[in-house]
């Protein structure tokens, strides 16, 4: 503990909404749990022909992240996942469900 967690720990606290109602903290998309997953806060990029996205549960911590070099085109709509997205939602979910409960926090 100290104050570099302190500080990134508030760059997941939810700070506001878009008009299509996406939950937003600093830098970070929020999607609130739901009964199968923990809150889950995400982000996506690309540059020059590829794409990243990265998405982390800090109440399980398990996080993955989806490297891709000329994935095309193919988004969701603002706040929802394209298919690069959709992959790496998948991935974590899969880890979440397959981490023991008591490897959530410690």
């Amino acid at each position: 503990p100290g104050p570099l967690r302190a500080a990134l720990a508030q760059t997941l606290v939810p700070r506001g909404r878009t008009g299509d109602g996406t939950v937003l903290a600093l830098g970070w998309h929020v999607r609130p749990a739901d009964p199968r997953t923990p809150t889950l806060h995400w982000h996506n990029g690309a540059t020059d022909g590829t794409r990243g996205f990265v998405a982390l549960t800090y109440e399980r911590r398990c996080a993955v992240a989806v490297l891709c070099a000329g994935g095309g085109d193919r988004w969701g709509p603002q706040g929802t996942p394209g298919e690069l997205e959709a992959l790496g939602l998948a991935l974590l979910r899969r880890a979440v469900r397959a981490m023991p409960e008591g490897d959530a926090a410690t």
